[in-house]
């Protein structure tokens, strides 16, 4: 598949990879979206025995890009996709270093694995509210899934990033530590 903001290729193992380009900050566009779930529908055609999302640079993302599309729009897309990556019928794994905030922190909340580096700074935040925008149910839904009542609502009502040692007890890490 060839896009400038997402890259997908199948590994030498049937599984299907998901890089998201570029050095910024990744921001979840109409068009980002929309090529991650084109990404998403081939993996499932190319019948791959998982998926793995990584992503270039020093962010995951930080968040949906409100600029690209009428707030309804871009959130309508945002849930289909989520809803894409659950109903998958192969394990999925988010690799995250550095930032994943709101909508990034949902994206990788939605796959079945978050798998956080210890080798870096990662920044975990849940900051829709303190944006003017609200919480989507599916996103409170995921966090809720994922981590404990206290973590959950720490994440979803946190006006700064959370402290990774709130979240990893709960997620699996890589890394030298």
């Amino acid at each position: 598949m060839a896009s400038s903001l997402v890259s997908y290729e199948i590994t030498h193992d049937n599984i299907a990879l998901l890089r998201l380009l570029g050095t910024g900050k990744h921001l979840l566009s109409l068009a980002l979206i929309n090529d991650f779930n084109k990404a998403v529908r081939r993996a499932v055609d190319d019948n791959v025995v998982g998926l793995i999302t990584v992503h270039s640079g020093n962010s995951f993302s930080g968040g949906l890009d409100y600029n690209s599309a009428p707030e309804a729009v871009l959130v309508g897309a945002f849930a289909s996709l989520i809803a894409s990556l659950i109903k998958l019928p192969f394990p999925t794994v988010a690799k995250v270093t550095g930032q994943a905030y709101g909508a990034g922190f949902t994206l990788a909340l939605a796959h079945d694995y978050l798998v956080l580096s210890t080798d870096s700074t990662v920044s975990l935040c849940q900051n829709e509210l303190t944006e003017g925008h609200e919480v989507p149910s599916f996103a409170v839904a995921l966090l809720s899934d994922k981590f404990p009542p206290s973590a959950a609502w720490e994440l979803a009502v946190s006006t700064v990033p959370v402290a990774p040692q709130i979240t990893r007890p709960y997620l699996t890490t890589w890394g030298s530590t």
